[in-house]
C-alpha cells in the first residue's frame, strides 16, 4: 500500500483493514497513539460484527511507528 509519506517515521500508528470477501486491503487511518489506533479498530469491529459474517468478517491490522514493534492483528 503506497502512502504519500512514511508513516512509521512520522511516529504514527497505522490501521489497515482486509476485506476477506473482496480479498482487498484498505487504509483506515493513522493515529498518534496506540490507544487511539486500537479504539478505532474496536469501533470498526463493532460495525462489522454480525452473526452471519463468520469467516467473511473484515480483519484489522496495526502497524506501530518505527522502533516500537511489528505489525499485529487485532483478534475478535
Amino acid at each position: 500500500m503506497g502512502e504519500t509519506y512514511d508513516e512509521r517515521r512520522r511516529k504514527l500508528w497505522v490501521v489497515r483493514g482486509h476485506d476477506t470477501f473482496a480479498r482487498e486491503d484498505y487504509y483506515v487511518g493513522a493515529f498518534a497513539t496506540r490507544d487511539e489506533a486500537e479504539a478505532c479498530v474496536a469501533e470498526k469491529m463493532k460495525l462489522h460484527d454480525h452473526p452471519l459474517t463468520g469467516e467473511l468478517a473484515d480483519r484489522f491490522f496495526i502497524t506501530p511507528p518505527e522502533g516500537q514493534g511489528d505489525l499485529y492483528e487485532i483478534k475478535r
